[in-house]
């Protein structure tokens, strides 16, 4: 089933259709358009002819594959082109999958904007009801900026969701430790991450090449540089959130190292009060004679063998620069 907006002759979005493939009336035929797909959708039914529909192709549309741009002389004979623009961004499934990233693919025809998203995604309707609701002009130029910097959007509010899961985490360490089990987590959050770095990062060349016109459809003055600041944003928020989940991380080692060496400073405490009964005990426990002294003469002469053997250590002991 597809989702299709259509455009008045004026280019100014006028309904939202869902449709099971390309059924589009003649009056409509030379308004701008954008027809979103799914995965499961025959795009070969849906694209004009003008486009391959060789499997091959379509089967590179569907593939996972890194942002990018790539021009193609239509089936016509004529000089007509199109252009395949190959864009990713996180989405809230950062938090549970690997496979976190919606990688939209767009075809850019004429006056049409074809996008075949890797997955169901919300965000598609929710860019569609607003540009119905904005009651503004478009063209193909400005009407792919605004869906491009709508994804990026989502993207950023997908790092807003990651600041506040960071910011409940160091509430919960104030409170008690992480367990190591959330430790492990974070752990794989903070690769997922780096992976998203790494999108954005190649999301950046094919905006670029948006602006400098390597896009024949797309009128290049007209290109706004939005896209690209927020890209920039996004790239920005991701390596601040990695730099927190590390300093978290960081934080709950040390406090499992500390909680370790408080245990290990009590277990000698504790080990150093028992060293003078396990002396006592092991004189008076001996099948041998023993000199004739009373216990508490014994316990005496113990606790000055303890502190003159204190003494000694302290002297013997290496003295530490603290400069």
């Amino acid at each position: 089933m597809t989702r299709t907006l259509f455009f008045d002759k004026n280019g100014v979005a006028e309904e939202i259709v869902l449709q099971k493939y390309n059924e589009f009336d003649d009056s409509r035929k030379n308004h701008l358009m954008w027809i979103n797909l799914v995965e499961s959708d025959k795009i070969e039914k849906v694209v004009p002819q003008a486009i391959d529909t060789s499997t091959g192709f379509i089967e590179d549309l569907r593939e996972e594959q890194r942002p990018r741009i790539a021009n193609y002389q239509t089936l016509e004979d004529n000089e007509d082109t199109f252009t395949v623009i190959v864009i990713a961004v996180p989405t809230k499934k950062i938090f549970s999958s690997d496979d976190f990233q919606l990688q939209m693919t767009f075809i850019i025809l004429r006056n049409k904007i074809y996008s075949l998203s890797s997955f169901p995604q919300n965000v598609v309707g929710e860019i569609m009801a607003k540009l119905l609701h904005r009651n503004k002009q478009y063209n193909l130029t400005t009407l792919f900026n605004f869906i491009l910097t709508e994804l990026l959007e989502m993207g950023i509010r997908v790092l807003d969701h990651v600041e506040d899961y960071i910011d409940q985490l160091e509430k919960q360490i104030i409170r008690s430790a992480l367990s190591n089990k959330l430790l492990t987590s974070l752990l794989v959050l903070k690769g997922r991450l780096f992976n998203a770095s790494r999108l954005i990062k190649a999301d950046l060349e094919p905006i670029r090449e948006i602006q400098s016109g390597m896009v024949p459809e797309l009128i290049a003055e007209e290109v706004s540089e939005q896209p690209e600041d927020r890209a920039k944003f996004l790239l920005d928020s991701i390596e601040t959130e990695r730099e927190n989940l590390s300093n978290i991380i960081n934080l709950q080692l040390a406090i499992a190292s500390n909680t370790m060496n408080k245990q290990f400073y009590w277990l000698a405490i504790i080990g150093s009060i028992l060293v003078i009964p396990t002396i006592i005990s092991s004189i008076w426990g001996m099948n041998v004679p023993v000199p004739q002294i009373n216990f508490w003469t014994l316990i005496l002469l113990m606790f000055l063998l303890t502190i003159l053997s204190a003494i000694l250590v302290k002297f013997l002991m290496p003295k530490q620069n603290l400069m």
